[in-house]
């Protein structure tokens, strides 16, 4: 996870990163411009990591979920 957590840091549009237990080993908060953007870097660059194998995806906008985006489960 910490090889991982490294990456993730690099990334300048991770916000928030927190090595943790239970279902999953790292929760990070990405801003992104817009959702094209966002996508971009779950898509290209998160995904591009080889460890990860599993992601949750939640989108918020001012606290309201996007319809596009959503909630979704990414299985590697």
């Amino acid at each position: 996870a910490e090889a991982v957590a490294d990456q993730l840091e690099a990334m300048p549009e991770v916000d928030y990163l927190v090595v943790c237990a239970g279902n999953f080993d790292i929760l990070a908060e990405v801003v992104a411009e817009d959702d094209d953007h966002l996508l971009e870097v779950i898509n290209r660059r998160v995904r591009a990591i080889p460890e990860v194998a599993l992601g949750v995806v939640v989108a918020a906008d001012e606290g309201h979920a996007h319809d596009r985006l959503g909630r979704h489960l990414v299985r590697r």
